[in-house]
C-alpha cells in the first residue's frame, strides 16, 4: 500500500489533467479517460461471472502467496 501511496502522490498532477480536473477519479466504461485501471485490474469482458470470479480471485491469491506483504 506504501508504495501505491507514492507513486499515486508522484502522479496526481498527472492523473489530474488526464481524468479532466482536480479530484476527478473513474473507472472504466464510464469515462474514455478512466484511471482506476492504473491501482487495480479488471476481468476481461467475454469471461462468464464464474469465469471473472476465479480470474480475480487466482489473481489476488497469486499476488499474496507469491509476493506476500513484507513487513
Amino acid at each position: 500500500m506504501c508504495a501505491s501511496g507514492v507513486v499515486y502522490a508522484n502522479y496526481k498532477s498527472a492523473i489530474d489533467t488526464f481524468e479532466g480536473g482536480v479530484g476527478i477519479r473513474t473507472v472504466p466504461g464510464y469515462s474514455e479517460n478512466a484511471s482506476a485501471g492504473i491501482f487495480c485490474t479488471y476481468p476481461a469482458e467475454f469471461l462468464t461471472k464464474t469465469g471473472q470470479f476465479f480470474s480475480e480471485f487466482s489473481r489476488s491469491f497469486h499476488a499474496g502467496t507469491i509476493h506476500p506483504p513484507v513487513s
